[in-house]
């Protein structure tokens, strides 16, 4: 049977023409990362913190919890490595299982917040009028409120726990998103790949998931790669406030807690060094491979 030559289907529409060759894409955007050593070195960090979270009860050569109230403030030594906190807990194993709670915190915050900001970007640029007025006048109200003093609101309403602290992180952190994403529907939009899509009277929802959100997702990964960044950071300040993950559940933020007092700040410096390392580490390498992913998927910044 003969095919018409005008009909256009619709399972082969694509910003860049009727198929994309993902293998090649793949090869580009690797040749294009790696030339970033400084990304690279950020990714074995990225990758190395992750391998000793996920293995933290293996790891870990104490019980994060165990404490020992003969041997507390024990200063760093072939028993305790890192020395033990105001309990006698060894620092270094809660260090390790507060890696696992501050990536979870950061990536489950993030995805929260990509989801929200994809949803809203995607509603408002794609319908635009009335829905585009509504939802980015919301925004401009959430981003007009202090970031930080947001966020200690929503947290104290929640009360402090693992689950709320995400949901506080990802509630304040989704305007970003939702302008970026905006932007790119609003542009593809005037493709003619989405006019083809019209005339075969294909629905907005399937418009909108299978064809706009799919090409508008190279800016959203860089953002949401450096969103993880800043998630873990506000996890750390939440939990210094005393208003993120609660003891005894270890992490980042609320380890550093302890140098809120002078005492420890300035005699017992192995109770928050440690961990202001991790998350200087964790935030400096994650921003590294956001930048190299950054200049790997943006066409417009070729070398």
């Amino acid at each position: 049977m003969a095919v018409n030559p005008n009909i256009v289907d619709e399972s082969n529409l694509s910003e860049s023409g009727l198929q994309t060759d993902v293998q090649s894409w793949g090869k580009i955007f690797w040749q294009r990362f790696k030339k970033n050593r400084l990304a690279i070195v950020g990714l074995i960090v990225i990758a190395i913190l992750a391998v000793i979270s996920v293995a933290a009860p293996w790891v870990a050569p104490y019980d994060r919890d165990k404490t020992d109230i003969y041997n507390r403030y024990a200063e760093p030594s072939q028993e305790h490595l890192l020395g033990t906190d105001d309990l006698g807990r060894d620092i270094l194993s809660r260090l390790i299982w507060g890696g696992r709670v501050s990536l979870t915190v950061g990536l489950v915050a993030v995805s929260i917040s990509i989801t929200l900001g994809m949803l809203v970007g995607a509603l408002s640029g794609f319908f635009g009028g009335i829905v585009d007025t509504l939802l980015m006048r919301f925004t401009d109200i959430v981003i007009s409120f202090p970031y930080l003093v947001l966020m200690i609101v929503i947290a104290s309403i929640l009360k402090p726990s693992i689950y709320n602290t995400m949901i506080a992180l990802g509630a304040v952190s989704w305007p970003g998103t939702a302008r970026l994403v905006r932007g790119e529907i609003l542009s593809l939009k005037q493709r003619e790949f989405v006019e083809a899509a019209y005339s075969l009277g294909v629905k907005p929802a399937r418009l909108i998931v299978r064809h706009l959100l799919p090409n508008a997702f190279a800016p959203v990964v860089v953002a949401a790669t450096l969103g993880v960044a800043g998630a873990i950071l506000a996890e750390a300040g939440l939990s210094f406030l005393g208003l993120g993950v609660p003891q005894p559940i270890p992490s980042w933020g609320n380890m550093l807690n302890a140098a809120m007092r002078w005492k420890v700040m300035s005699k017992m410096l192995w109770m928050w060094i440690p961990p202001g390392i991790m998350v200087f580490l964790a935030v400096i390498s994650i921003n590294l491979v956001g930048d190299g992913l950054r200049d790997s998927l943006d066409p417009r910044l070729k070398q």
